[in-house]
């Protein structure tokens, strides 16, 4: 994601490798968020959202559309790329004068997420998930009931 050259010395690492040099500096709590906001709840976002969309095309959405649509807003609220972002920013500012910063592949791409996770949100309505899955759940009540006689 991102390299240092200082003094001949060069360094690199990425999201994981940082939250990972956290872990092994015993700033476990630090390393815990780093990982959770940065790595596992955009991809909570993203596989949730995906699961979502793809379960409501069904003509009968699944049950557990519902239980991911309840929690997709938490992965949303957990999901911290932009603020990383602004502070990779402000790191990479900051230390510009000092050492020579070679930003990586892996930064361009996570500055792209911010906006794909932005524009995903943006054209995804929830009302629109709720309203195939009570119209689902209506049709299953309405449905006559069937009933066995003991014969059979």
């Amino acid at each position: 994601m991102l390299g240092l050259s200082v003094v001949g010395r060069e360094a690199s690492t990425t999201v994981f490798g940082g939250a990972m040099h956290l872990w092994s500096d015993r700033r476990d709590t630090v390393a815990a968020l780093v990982l959770f906001t940065a790595i596992i709840a955009p991809a909570l976002q993203i596989g949730f959202m995906l699961a979502i969309v793809l379960g409501a095309l069904r003509e009968r959405p699944r049950p557990w559309v519902a239980v991911l649509l309840r929690h997709h807003p938490l992965t949303r609220i957990w999901s911290m790329i932009e603020v990383m972002m602004l502070g990779v920013l402000v790191a990479l500012t900051k230390i510009a004068e000092l050492a020579t910063v070679v930003p990586g592949l892996a930064l361009f791409v996570l500055a792209a997420l911010v906006f794909v996770l932005a524009a995903m949100q943006s054209g995804f309505d929830p009302h629109d998930v709720w309203e195939r899955i009570e119209w689902a759940d209506a049709e299953v009540d309405h449905a006559p009931a069937v009933r066995l006689s003991p014969e059979t």
